[in-house]
Parts: C-alpha cells; structure tokens; sequence
C-alpha cells in the first residue's frame, strides 16, 4: 500500500471540508424552506388596542377581532394561530370577559388540534391581565413579570356547563374557590340564584327549527375590592330579545303592537321589567330583577345583549342599541358591600 504523500493529504482534507461545507448548506437551505412552510402555515392575528363592548368605535374592532378569530380556529386546516397583543393596551371587563369565553370556548372545541400562541403587550398593565385570566395558559406562554397592580389582580375567574337547571346553582358552588368571596355568603346566594337562573334560559330551544347551540357553558369574573363587589357574567347563548317571545309571548306580541318590530333594547327592557314583576312574588323564581334590585340606588347594571344594552346606575335607568351583534348575552353589576349588611 503506497504511501499518502502530504499534497494528496491536503487535497483529502480540502474535499472532506467542501463536502462537510455543501451539507451545512443543504441542511441550512432545508431549515429555511420548513421554516417558510411553518411561517406560511402560521396565522397571525393582531388583537385591537382596547378590548371594550361599550363605545361603539371599540366594540367594532373587538367583536371583528373576535369574529375573524373564531373563523380562523373553525377551520380544519389551521394548525397554528399567533395572538399578536403588541398594540393592546387596555382591557375593560366586560368586552375582556366576552373575548376570554369565546377564546376558552374554540379552543375547547378543537382539543388540542390548533397550537395556539401570542405575542405579549408591550404596556405592563395589559400584560398582566392576560396572565391573570388565563390567556396566557391557553397559548402556552411563560409570563416572567410580577402580578402587581391592584386593579388585576383581585379579579377572580371562574367558568362551568350548563347541564339542568336543578344542577345549576351547586355548579356556582363548586366554585365558591374561585369566585370573590362575599358572592356566595348571605344575600349573594339568592343571588347567585338569580344569575344561575338568567343563564339558565341562555340555550333554551326558540322554537325556529334550529338547534341550540352545543358545548356551551358560562363564565365569571369578579372582584371584591375596596369595598364594592363586581360581577361580570357572560354566556354564549342566543341572547334575551329571541329568547323573550319564546318564554313570555303574550308580553313580545305587546311589544310588537307598540313598536312594530321591537330593537334587542326594547326586548331587553321588557324583560327586566317582567322580572322585577316576578321578584315582588315571593313564589316566582328569581332572575335579571333580582340583580337590579340588589343593587338598589347606590350599585350599577348594565346588561348587553346581542345588539341591545340596558344600565341602571344609581337609580338611573337607559337603554340603546348598537350596529354590532356581540351574539350573547354578558352582564355587568357592581355594588357596595356594606349592602350585605
């Protein structure tokens, strides 16, 4: 066997390193190419700057936000969505409950078939919400930051399924853990009862050939700070006005000869004021009056309802309509708890 001369030496080693070279690249280029698939397959969705169901500038982009991700999670084909919160910068309850149920809601239903992730807000506060309601959880994100601001961090979330009325009230109870505590002592058990029993209706059968809607559920936030107990509630349901001529008819065909064909407000109203009716019966079962009434002159209502709202703050009452269908219904009340007493 003869022996390598040092120039055929240099020459084994100049190819070894250009074939090592040309697998680097072939390697490099076929990482690039995944991560172009990958890039491609990714939907990037950017989430509005305020999340918000009230002023109707905000409630437009929210529910737009809501409506193009919900479309996007519906399809078969999407494996992997990425929440872009970089532009957000507040989060108010109500219009950050409805996003959370519908978000919590899609995700329950492809089971683990989408891969979701985010992009965190650059604001401190906005960050933090997220952590604490449980976005972050359900994109999978590690929150390095610190729960500080007093205004997040008493929010409590709590969420359950609507089986049957009968089993409604102990599903509140299960989570007396979660729920801020003077909602399930004394007085607020009654109404907690009154809740349970205003979602109750929520997926009820309209009568129109359609059926309701499936894997549905409800959720909550609350907050016992500084002396005042707030309530948020939210259920995905058909919402108050198609529901009220299916529950009390004879009080929609009134409706529909004072006003024609009623607006989701009208239908609202119409219903709260049955309510309060039935609330002065100690026989009839409790509902939206209930929560009104515990609120008394010092507390604060409002009811959204598909396109519909109601408030009654401090006594004072109004309602109007919105251009946008929120498909739902969420209500809001917040009282002093020296009312407990």
């Amino acid at each position: 066997m003869k022996r390598l001369t040092k120039k055929l030496i240099l020459q084994q080693k100049r190819k070894k390193k250009q074939r090592e070279k040309a697998l680097r690249r072939i390697r490099l280029k076929k990482r690039r190419e995944q991560k172009r698939i990958h890039t491609l397959n990714e939907i990037v969705m950017t989430a509005p700057e305020t999340f918000d169901i009230h002023m109707e500038e905000h409630r437009h982009s929210l529910l737009e936000f809501i409506k193009n991700l919900q479309k996007q999670l519906e399809k078969p084909s999407a494996r992997k969505i990425v929440l872009d919160f970089r532009q957000t910068k507040k989060f108010v309850v109500t219009g950050t409950l409805l996003f959370f149920a519908r978000l919590s809601h899609l995700m329950g239903i492809r089971n683990r078939q989408i891969t979701l992730k985010c992009k965190p807000p650059r604001n401190s506060k906005a960050n933090q919400v997220l952590e604490q309601i449980g976005v972050y959880k359900l994109c999978g994100y590690h929150f390095t930051g610190k729960l500080k601001d007093s205004d997040v961090v008493h929010w409590q979330v709590a969420r359950g399924t609507v089986v049957d009325a009968k089993y409604y009230a102990h599903t509140i109870e299960k989570h007396e853990g979660s729920l801020a505590e003077p909602l399930v002592r004394g007085v607020f058990r009654g109404m907690a009862e009154a809740m349970t029993n205003v979602m109750h209706h929520a997926y009820m059968d309209t009568g129109d050939g359609k059926s309701p809607p499936k894997n549905l559920g409800w959720w909550v936030f609350s907050q016992d700070k500084d002396g005042y107990l707030s309530v948020a509630m939210c259920d995905l349901g058909i919402g108050i006005p198609k529901t009220l001529p299916r529950k009390f008819r004879a009080l929609f065909n009134n409706l529909l000869e004072r006003f024609g064909a009623p607006t989701d407000a009208q239908c609202i109203v119409a219903s709260v004021e049955e309510s309060k009716s039935r609330t002065r019966q100690r026989e009839r079962g409790k509902g939206l009056g209930d929560i009104i009434a515990a609120a008394g002159g010092d507390g604060t209502v409002m009811i959204h309802s598909n396109k519909g709202c109601y408030v009654s703050e401090r006594g004072r009452v109004s309602h109007y309509n919105y251009k946008n269908d929120l498909e739902g219904t969420l209500v809001f009340w917040s009282l002093p708890l020296a009312k407990e007493n």
